[in-house]
């Protein structure tokens, strides 16, 4: 009869079966346990599953069954080790499957020494060892030791190593996330690569606390990696060919949980010399840019997430990743516009605004341009950006008062520097309306 085998150097006591919490390995960075609890709950999911199994410690057989015991009108099946009844039930684990329970125990054997787990014909239990003899013929089990390379890392030779992780090729369709080189996610997703992990933060299930956490992690590592060929499988993939068949969103657990990370950290994340280089003449934006794009800029750009446009900006600066139509306000680096003209009614306005401010004797017409844009935000009704007066459609589309309250707003930020929401800038307002006050009525103060 064919059964798997998980195997390491050393006679495990009964204690670690039955002792809930008991873990030597809490505190020690090389192991991949620490709660105490995960053998337990992979043998009570076999038991529960009805998937037979037997352990060994040396030459000796641990006896593992179950009788009913009824507690507060209800039955529980509670487990006994050689004979003696713990506080333990098949109940334990209840969201676990077979994969998990063998992952465990394959887990275990590699934090002691000579872990392995081989397919044998016979039990041949060793005198030393640890031998976990488990049912062959079930299609779980089956499943997991054909894809043991989804489950388990530490063989899989790395495309790029750093204190953080690993990234690693693909071992099957859905992203594949690692701790230590045990698997510990269950995600449908798809990702260009999979990621083992040296410090995320799991349950007591082996499955990540935080998947947003564990991104951020990713993706430091990603923008340490100095290998080009992993570095241009992203920019690759951001190419807005891959993107408008959607393939690139689609394939790309990366960039998908990249959106919400990096809100505080993006700033401090700096890419290597490699990222630099490949991304060199290349154009990026976020995809609620795309409307302001020419049209035969349209097929040169890629599409990236915002966290990930953040952190391109901030090493590479917006100048050196935007194609020439888009802009990025020198004043504020989060609107983002495109210079246009207007005609009609917009028109119309713009010169009524023009004509207010000519009659009203304000020395603003003429000191800095005044121009036209088309915001990636529709609801921005203006900045200031190199020595301009940027005003926005929203302004004119609001009326002739609200347009000239934008190119007041926006000249008082360019004479006096000072940015939105400050008292510098308010200080400088009311020193704008003083003087003008001063000089309508020939008040000397």
């Amino acid at each position: 009869m064919k059964r798997l085998l998980i195997q390491n150097k050393g006679e495990v006591e009964v204690e670690a079966f039955n002792l809930m919490g008991a873990s030597t390995k809490r505190g020690d960075s090389s192991k991949i346990g620490m709660f105490g609890s995960g053998t337990k709950f992979g043998i009570a999911c076999m038991l529960r599953e009805q998937l037979a199994f037997r352990v060994f410690s040396g030459t000796t057989e641990i006896k593992i069954t179950t009788n009913k015991k009824t507690f507060r009108g209800e039955q529980f099946d509670v487990i006994r080790f050689n004979g003696v009844q713990s506080s333990l039930t098949i109940q334990m684990g209840k969201d676990w499957s077979i994969w998990q329970s063998l992952r465990e125990l394959y887990a275990n054997a590699i934090d002691e020494e000579e872990g392995e787990m081989t397919e044998v014909t016979r039990m041949t239990p060793k005198a030393g060892y640890t031998n976990i003899y488990i049912e062959y013929d079930r299609p779980e089990v089956i499943d997991f030791i054909r894809n043991k390379n989804k489950y388990f890392s530490d063989k899989t030779p790395e495309l790029f190593k750093s204190n953080i992780g690993r990234i690693l090729p693909k071992a099957s369709d859905e992203v594949n996330i690692y701790r230590k080189g045990i698997k510990c996610n269950d995600d449908s997703s798809t990702s260009l690569f999979d990621y083992d992990l040296n410090h995320v933060s799991i349950s007591e299930s082996r499955t990540l606390t935080n998947s947003w956490s564990a991104a951020e992690e990713v993706w430091k590592m990603i923008f340490e990696c100095n290998v080009p060929n992993v570095i241009n499988s992203f920019i690759e993939s951001w190419s807005i060919t891959h993107a408008s068949s959607g393939e690139s969103f689609s394939r790309e657990w990366e960039n998908e949980r990249s959106r919400g990370t990096f809100v505080s950290i993006y700033h401090r994340i700096n890419i290597s010399d490699e990222w630099v280089s490949a991304c060199e003449g290349k154009w990026f934006i976020p995809r609620y840019m795309l409307d302001l794009l020419e049209d035969e800029e349209k097929w040169k750009v890629h599409i990236v997430s915002d966290s990930i446009y953040d952190v391109l900006k901030h090493n590479l600066g917006s100048e050196n990743i935007l194609p020439p139509s888009v802009k990025s306000s020198k004043s504020n680096g989060n609107k983002h516009y495109k210079e246009i003209e207007v005609d009609g009614i917009n028109a119309k306005v713009l010169e009524a605004a023009h004509d207010f401010l000519m009659d009203s004797g304000l020395n603003i017409l003429g000191v800095y341009p005044i121009v036209v844009a088309k915001f990636s935000d529709s609801t921005v009704l203006g900045t200031a950006s190199d020595g301009k007066i940027i005003v926005g459609i929203k302004s004119l589309e609001r009326g002739i008062h609200d347009t000239i309250n934008t190119i007041i707003e926006e000249y008082v930020h360019l004479k006096s520097g000072h940015g939105d929401e400050t008292r510098g800038f308010q200080t400088a307002l009311i020193n704008e309306l003083i003087n003008y006050i001063k000089t309508v009525k020939e008040i000397v103060v």
